[in-house]
């Protein structure tokens, strides 16, 4: 098992196209950031070119998902059920727990990190909190995605929160790309999760690689179906846990899913409300 600091130089790969051959994903995924950055330098009419056929690449890949998962289940299938007879009903036992313990963990964050702040700082309580993002939260509960649901989360925020319209605008689209706490939090379990289960050793050392993997992988969450699954391969390698752990998760996803996806929801209308309380606050502030 590397330690953190090998861990560290490992996120710089020799060859990109090695790594991505070889299915290393985190190092790939830094590069790849690293590229983003220095294609931001560039001159507008070629970032501009290069954008496009960015955006154009990565629709086609989604679109590529989609169809993976329609047949997903009968892959599915024949991943989970050698293990499934290998292990037998504990592992249907320790799914269950695992599952659980994930919705647990996600109502404490919530209370803690969303219905608390909320009510301290913008004097909004949980029942209207609830309320006023309810039509937001069901679509996001049966189709798992926060971007299909970003229409009426915007009018919600702005009609029932209260949230003007320039922060709304700002922050909501911001937080469906980039923050998720219930993919992450769900992420983390995970890890843990299959190490147990692998009997994969989980030292100290390993922590802070699997907290940055699990940070990195969450920001490429897309927007769909057990995405949140899909990338977590590149936290699972950093930490020596084998691949097919993931179709594990994936035969009990969809369900973890709903919860961690309206997690995600939440906080990002949390974060607009918040943001648009500090705003006001600092407008009315009298000149120092």
């Amino acid at each position: 098992m590397p330690g953190l600091v090998d861990f560290i130089l490992g996120l710089i790969p020799d060859n990109p196209f090695a790594a991505a051959s070889n299915g290393q994903l985190l190092p790939l995924i830094v590069f790849t950031a690293l590229f983003g950055a220095a294609a931001g330098t560039l001159p507008e009419d070629v970032r501009r070119t290069l954008l496009d056929f960015s955006d154009a690449v990565s629709d086609a890949l989604i679109k590529l998902v989609w169809w993976i998962l329609w047949t997903a289940p009968i892959g599915v299938f024949g991943l989970i059920a050698p293990v499934t007879a290998q292990l037998g009903w504990g592992l249907i036992q320790n799914l269950a727990v695992f599952v659980i313990s994930v919705l647990f963990g996600l109502m404490i964050y919530i209370g803690l990190m969303y219905l608390a702040p909320l009510s301290v700082i913008a004097g909004i309580g949980p029942k209207r909190f609830f309320s006023g993002t309810f039509g937001g939260a069901s679509i996001v509960f049966s189709t798992t995605s926060t971007v299909t649901a970003l229409p009426v989360t915007l009018e919600e925020s702005k009609k029932n929160l209260n949230v003007s319209e320039h922060v709304a605008d700002l922050v909501i689209p911001l937080g469906a790309s980039m923050y998720r706490p219930g993919s992450a939090l769900f992420q983390g379990a995970a890890i843990v999760f299959l190490a147990d289960l692998y009997n994969v050793p989980f030292p100290v050392t390993a922590v802070g690689g699997a907290l940055l993997a699990t940070f990195l992988a969450a920001l490429t969450v897309a927007p769909v179906p057990s995405s949140g699954v899909m990338t977590l391969a590149p936290a699972l390698d950093a930490v020596g846990i084998p691949l097919s752990g993931l179709a594990i998760l994936l035969g009990i996803d969809r369900i973890p899913d709903m919860f961690r996806s309206t997690t995600n929801l939440l906080g990002q209308v949390t974060a607009a409300t918040l943001v648009d309380q500090w705003v006001e606050d600092s407008i009315d502030a009298p000149p120092g």
